[in-house]
């Protein structure tokens, strides 16, 4: 399946029986707006601030960190999921956006 197939798909999914009751919910967007609020508060943007997110979900977050930060710095997501990353990477490519993150796939492990 070629990329634009998969952000099709992606598009698709985001309103999932699955995932669309919760991305839709009072209570997510209650939290994303309260959480972006804070940070734009809290956590001034200086020339070379370096953001990490883990767990990309459905990119939401990533996109606003990246408008967030207004060039001025770089964004770090990292996801359990490599499909998360390829597709998310390439739909920011492909919409333009203009501080796309920079996506590394990581597998946790808890040690006992």
């Amino acid at each position: 399946m070629n990329m634009d197939d998969k952000l099709f798909n992606y598009y698709l999914e985001l309103k999932s029986p699955e995932a669309g009751e919760w991305n839709s919910s009072p209570e997510c967007i209650h939290t994303e707006l309260i959480t972006r609020d804070y940070v734009r508060r809290e956590f001034p943007v200086t020339d070379g601030i370096k953001v990490c997110n883990v767990g990309i979900g459905t990119g939401g977050w990533d996109d606003y960190l990246g408008y967030w930060l207004k060039g001025k710095g770089d964004l770090t997501s990292i996801d359990i999921n490599k499909d998360i990353c390829e597709i998310f990477a390439y739909r920011q490519q492909r919409e333009g956006h203009p501080n796309p993150l920079k996506c590394y796939v990581k597998v946790f492990s808890i040690r006992k």
